[in-house]
């Protein structure tokens, strides 16, 4: 059975959600849940510019409606109906990012941006732009589209494997955070960028990019950067 998300959240039928801001807090639990296990409040609040209050008030409605389980002390989980939803919203959004890259010629960040306002058109339209696109398996940052349950690694974990010395291609940003994303398009970090290792120091990576920067990534960033040898 279809899932009415305008009014889902409903309380007594009074009040409603917008459909739009509740798929926007499912996708972002999901690509928080894909990367940490848990989407903590802090972070759902960072993703989407809000506070953290108003993402718990969120949060809890949507727990009473079936979509998340929420631990005050944990952070919140999709259930398989919340998941539902949100892989759909994400599957739009990866779809939407590639032809921006490939047909519009944006680059990866704007495309990403971009890509928010239109993971919310119908189903039907989306399918057309996977047809144009010719039915890409990836996004633009290395995610896969056509199966995105798929775990399969497309390379290692930068702060696990970073060695001075090494130079490093990027294959995939984990996350697809807004504010990653945008640090990463201005320091020059994105797909297919060679990232040479100059020190690793107290749980930080110094690397150099192709355009001769010295970038120092903290632990976390690290973490969202897969790569292979260069």
């Amino acid at each position: 059975m279809e899932i009415n998300l305008r009014y889902i959240l409903s309380s007594s039928g009074r009040r409603s959600c917008e459909e739009s801001v509740l798929q926007d807090y499912l996708s972002t639990i999901y690509r928080l849940e894909s990367v940490y296990g848990v989407a903590k409040t802090s972070k759902i609040a960072e993703e989407l510019n809000v506070t953290p209050a108003t993402v718990t008030k969120m949060v809890r409605k949507m727990e009473k409606a079936g979509l998340v389980k929420y631990d005050k002390y944990r952070g919140t989980n999709l259930t398989e109906r919340g998941k539902k939803i949100a892989v759909k919203v994400v599957w739009k959004h990866r779809v939407c990012e590639c032809f921006l890259r490939d047909v519009l010629k944006m680059d990866m960040y704007r495309a990403h941006i971009y890509a928010h306002a239109m993971e919310h058109l119908p189903d039907e339209i989306v399918m057309r732009i996977y047809d144009i696109t010719g039915r890409p398996l990836y996004c633009p940052h290395g995610n896969p589209i056509a199966d995105l349950e798929r775990l399969a690694k497309r390379g290692e974990i930068l702060a696990r494997c970073a060695r001075p010395g090494a130079s490093y291609r990027v294959v995939r940003i984990l996350g697809e955070f807004s504010k990653v994303l945008k640090i990463f398009h201005k320091w020059g970090i994105s797909m297919n960028s060679i990232l040479k290792v100059i020190e690793v120091k107290n749980s930080r990576i110094i690397t150099e990019t192709e355009n001769g920067n010295n970038i120092e990534l903290s632990k976390e960033y690290a973490e969202l950067i897969e790569v292979e040898i260069a």
